[in-house]
């Protein structure tokens, strides 16, 4: 059965993301990334892959940040349910085959 996910184009393009002490801790937890890079590669050119089914994520978001490279950023609905923020529970450096799928996409 296909997963519901939600709809990433009605995502705020100025503020897509619901931020707080919970997933905060998380993002940079295996890479020493930061809040900065997340917002970095929200503004470069990011690409929403379907995450796989009957994972946490609805997406993936790959992009680009020039200190680190290629990012991924699974993304789930917002906890409040407001479709214009989606909730960013990791992030990481992408491996060679999330980067070349994201550089063919370009």
């Amino acid at each position: 059965m296909a997963q519901d996910r939600f709809d990433p184009d009605l995502l705020d393009p100025l503020d897509p993301f619901e931020l707080d002490d919970d997933n905060l801790a998380q993002l940079g937890k295996w890479d020493g990334l930061t809040r900065e890079d997340l917002l970095e590669a929200w503004r470069g050119e990011p690409r929403l892959f379907k995450a796989p089914e009957n994972f946490p994520a609805d997406w993936d978001l790959v992009s680009e940040v020039a200190s680190v490279g290629t990012i991924v950023v699974p993304l789930m609905p917002s906890k409040s349910g407001d479709p214009t923020k989606a909730r960013p529970i990791t992030m990481f450096r992408a491996n060679l085959r999330t980067q070349a799928r994201y550089l063919t996409q370009l």
